[in-house]
């Protein structure tokens, strides 16, 4: 599998640590400002898996997005 830019790495590793894995996708940014179409096509992945996940287990909605 192919990886991020180092440089769009560094920040994503910063934001992460700064706001925790979940958090930085489900609530803190979209982050429009990464150009990378893989990043953004596994980010939606795991807020479908989030909300999937969220479903199956009867969780409100507004919990956990």
């Amino acid at each position: 599998m192919k990886k991020m830019s180092k440089p769009y790495s560094e920040y994503m590793n910063m934001k992460i640590e700064k706001e925790g894995f979940h958090y930085a996708f489900i609530g803190y940014s979209d982050f429009e400002e990464v150009e990378d179409i893989e990043f953004h096509k596994l980010r939606l992945k795991y807020i479908q898996a989030v909300n999937e996940l969220g479903d199956y287990m009867g969780i409100e909605k507004r919990l956990y997005t």
